[in-house]
């Protein structure tokens, strides 16, 4: 039977898998072996074409005048090497070590399918003492132990040369992927993961004194439409480029989101800061400044100087913000965290965990500062004021751990305690038959923007013998922010469920205060601040405006902070309906306000 003639072209420098061996003239090594015996054992006759030493697979392939090329190890870049591939050789089953055959679409048929049973059934063993022989060819003349020890040590240095290949291909893969999860997806700066490893391969006991990390801290105003901004990843990668430029060789750079970028500063120190920072500061805002998309970017830095026992970087990156946060709200480019401000946060943060063990235990309490008739004298209301029973500090009032708490993201758990401790007390003065009294309190924006609100106001008043009118719920509208829309719409809700609002507070918003149709309020309050300089010629300018607007629109006007004598006569002037404060009544504990309204004191 007539063999079928099939054209290979082959790699000439192989060795010892394929090789061109110039003596003979003819292509040597483990594949022609195992070639020769599929040629032999099958119906089909495969001819090395034109054998050579120069490699002309390339060449052979786009002229078609093969019908397969062998040697093909990964590496080529042969453009017309359409069709499937055969795998001849593995060294231990590693594919970066591995010799393929591709088949062209000149070749028969049923070629692929013959070779790829063929090899199947040749053994790994078969295939290394193939190649050992190979490996023969060229030595002198030796002993079969010699030369059989020889071909072993050549195979193994062979599957060695491959293993370390991979290894370094592996090496280097792992390497890109570790990159890649250490890099800011907006900015091609470090991350959070880059900075933490960083921090713990190259900050040590030698070099920790003298390191300074530094925060970039990116603050924003309203944009045209008076929104607060989006994300603004063009501006992000602007500031990245300028960081990268004024970091040293041995800084690490990263954003971390929520918290601006840091620079973790190998070089300098705390003191030269101002001098470092000016350029900077100055090369970024002229780009916030240049109108993109109408919005402006402030950035305000806090500089940390590292000390010797710095070892927590979480710890290191709070201080450093914090710091650059205090800048910030002080209008200062950049702030150095001195020891004096260190104290001050630690003395911060064991005030905060004070507050939470406080809101844990239930130290916070009210008191009722009472509002009464500003004609009569007669007591008809309350502010529910809230007080916290410090263990170690005593009593302490609402202006000194308010701000702290609401800092701490804190205010919405007091709240809800003050919810329930106001309602409680009302409820208890409506047993007692005192039915003619209200209470105000002052709620967050937080927690009045929470959509759980309104059911917990229901929830609160349910079971109870109150009427949702007992207890104005205080809003303050200075200062509107990105909440406010929340909180309207929440008021409304509330109001058209039976609940009162009054608005506190509102110096900024003179011009829309009083309209009812963008405001649900049951009344206004005059902030303590307007009372303060009532008595001065121009004091009681705004407060008459006041009163008469909100008696136009039909609702009470509340005033707090009324100390002397002399302010109650002039809001008595001004037909003020309700007044509290020192001239009248300091604020009490629950038990003393329930016996001033005549009840009995309930434990």
């Amino acid at each position: 039977m007539e063999k079928v003639l099939v054209y290979i072209a082959g790699n000439p420098d192989a060795y010892p898998v394929e090789y061109y061996d110039a003596l003979s003239g003819t292509y040597q090594g483990l594949i022609p072996e195992l070639l020769r015996n599929f040629s032999q054992e099958t119906g089909y006759d495969i001819q090395y074409y034109e054998a050579g030493k120069e490699d002309r697979r390339e060449q052979l392939a786009s002229s078609r005048q093969v019908d397969l090329i062998s040697g093909l190890d990964g590496s080529e870049q042969i453009a017309h090497k359409s069709g499937s591939t055969i795998t001849l050789l593995e060294t231990g089953g590693i594919t970066a070590s591995s010799y393929k055959l591709c088949l062209l679409d000149t070749a028969p048929g049923a070629l692929g399918e013959e070779l790829r049973e063929y090899f199947s059934g040749v053994s790994y063993a078969e295939k290394t003492g193939m190649l050992i022989e190979a490996s023969r060819q060229d030595t002198p003349r030796q002993s079969a132990a010699e030369a059989g020890v020889f071909g072993l040590a050549l195979a193994v240095l062979l599957m060695a040369i491959a293993i370390a290949l991979l290894a370094r291909r592996s090496r280097r893969q792992r390497q890109q992927i570790a990159k890649n999860e250490e890099t800011d997806d907006v900015t091609g700066v470090g991350n959070e993961a880059y900075l933490n490893r960083y921090w713990q391969t190259c900050v040590d006991d030698r070099n920790r004194i003298l390191c300074s990390m530094v925060t970039f801290y990116i603050h924003a105003g309203k944009g045209q439409n008076g929104s607060a901004r989006p994300d603004a990843p063009e501006f992000m990668r602007h500031m990245a480029d300028v960081l990268r430029a004024a970091a040293g060789s041995g800084d690490a750079l990263a954003r971390i989101p929520g918290r601006g970028f840091v620079l973790l500063r190998v070089s300098g120190s705390g003191q030269a800061a101002g001098e470092w920072l000016a350029p900077i500061l100055k090369e970024i805002r002229d780009a916030s400044g240049s109108g993109r998309e109408g919005w402006d970017y402030g950035v305000s830095v806090g500089v940390y100087p590292l000390k010797a026992d710095d070892r927590d970087l979480e710890e290191v990156l709070f201080r450093s913000l914090r710091c650059a946060r205090t800048a910030c709200r002080e209008g200062l480019d950049f702030r150095i965290c001195t020891e004096e401000s260190v104290r001050e946060l630690l003395d911060e943060r064991r005030f905060q965990a004070d507050m939470v063990n406080g809101l844990n235990n239930r130290e916070f309490q009210i008191y009722i500062q009472f509002y009464v008739d500003a004609k009569t004298g007669r007591i008809i209301g309350g502010e529910a004021l809230p007080y916290w029973e410090h263990p170690d500090k005593g009593l302490l009032p609402g202006e000194s751990f308010l701000p702290q708490l609401e800092k701490a993201g804190l205010r919405r758990q007091l709240d809800d305690i003050m919810l329930d401790r106001a309602y409680a007390f009302l409820d208890g003065l409506r047993r007692r038959e005192i039915k003619h009294f209200f209470l105000t309190y002052r709620f967050s924006r937080e927690t009045l923007s929470d959509a759980g609100f309104a059911k917990q106001c229901e929830a609160a008043v349910e079971g109870r013998r109150l009427s949702k009118d007992s207890l104005y719920l205080g809003m303050t509208v200075s200062g509107a922010d990105s909440l406010m829309p929340t909180v309207s719409q929440n008021l409304w809700l509330l109001r058209e469920t039976g609940f009162l609002m009054i608005l506190e507070d509102f110096d900024c918003r003179l011009t829309s205060l009083f309209d009812g149709n963008r405001e649900p309020f049951n009344g206004v309050k005059l902030s303590r601040g307007m009372i303060e300089n009532i008595g001065t010629a121009s004091g009681p300018v705004i407060p008459r405006s006041l009163i008469r607007m909100g008696h136009d629109l039909g609702v009470p006007v509340l005033a707090e902070g009324v100390d002397t004598e002399e302010q109650a006569q002039i809001l008595r002037d001004l037909d003020c309906d309700m007044v509290r404060g020192g001239a009248y009544f300091q604020p009490l504990p629950v038990w003393a306000a329930r016996k001033n309204l005549g009840g009995a004191a309930v434990s």
